[in-house]
């Protein structure tokens, strides 16, 4: 028999099952870049805004008004059976105007994907070119005071509970986030070399190590969702087969949710450890 599945569900299952973890994975949102998608190099860098003031005698002030990302670009090629449609669900970011996260190696960033261009072809592989606006460096240690530095720690663990909070798999998670929460309001948490210092860095690293475990289940789900797919959908021959189909759809459009919220949640809570690294005596 033949059946109709949601486009816009089976599309975003099928971007969140590319995701897995590792070195020189490139993420961007729900959907992860592998081999011949991947770019031989990566930029980063940007300018630092700059203030200049000409003063009385041809002195000149120069004030540091905080730094500004360059836009990210690449290329890569997609190879495969599904070439054409992994083309499409890059683009489909693009047309979303949504902020989503990029990130590869130690890099993270929150960005938009101004522009996204492919040649797509009848034979591999479809060569793709992409740019992103930069908003935000989440990888960037922010505070040049222990006032901000504070700031940005609890905010950013606060921020990351919530997100946390949102998985379905975040049992595993819920402690070591409450306690990284509790332990950067302490007093002396973000004071280099006091026990609050130390219990702070401790709890931020456990909730990381947390969130990243939770991922790491949730893409072991997402792993399994063509196999599981092509088992029910060989066994549909009748309307009642139809919500096993359903089932396994929506069990990965679950596990793609709690995989992009995990790593969001890992993003916040990676900046608040780098941070805490940045404390001073």
């Amino acid at each position: 028999m033949s059946m109709s599945i949601s486009g816009s569900v089976l599309s975003a299952v099928q971007a969140a099952g590319q995701m897995f973890g590792g070195y020189g994975i490139l993420t961007i949102g729900p959907m992860q870049l592998t081999g011949m998608e991947l770019p031989d190099s990566m930029p980063v860098g940007g300018k630092q805004m700059i203030g200049v003031s000409t003063m009385v005698g041809g002195g000149l002030c120069l004030d540091a008004m905080g730094p500004v990302e360059n836009s990210i670009s690449w290329r890569g090629q997609f190879t495969g059976p599904n070439r054409t449609v992994r083309a499409r669900l890059l683009d489909s970011i693009r047309k979303s105007g949504s902020v989503v996260t990029l990130a590869w190696d130690v890099f993270s960033y929150q960005v938009i994907v101004a522009e996204f261009a492919a040649d797509t072809r009848s034979v591999d592989p479809v060569p793709y070119k992409i740019t992103c606006i930069v908003l935000e460096d989440n990888s960037s240690p922010t505070g040049n005071t222990l006032t901000s530095l504070v700031s940005q720690v609890v905010a950013d663990v606060s921020s990351g509970n919530v997100v946390g909070a949102l998985s379905s798999l975040s049992a595993g998670v819920a402690t070591p986030i409450t306690t990284a929460s509790t332990s950067v309001a302490q007093p002396g948490a973000t004071t280099l070399g006091t026990a609050a210092y130390d219990g702070a860095v401790g709890a931020v690293n456990a909730a990381s190590g947390a969130i990243n475990a939770a991922a790491g289940a949730a893409n072991g789900l997402l792993g399994q969702f063509g196999t599981n797919l092509l088992g029910v959908s060989q066994a549909a021959t009748t309307a009642a087969s139809i919500p096993a189909v359903a089932a396994v759809i929506n069990g990965a459009a679950g596990a793609a949710g709690d995989a992009a919220n995990l790593r969001v949640a890992g993003g916040y809570f990676g900046r608040a450890a780098t941070n805490l690294l940045n404390a001073s005596a």
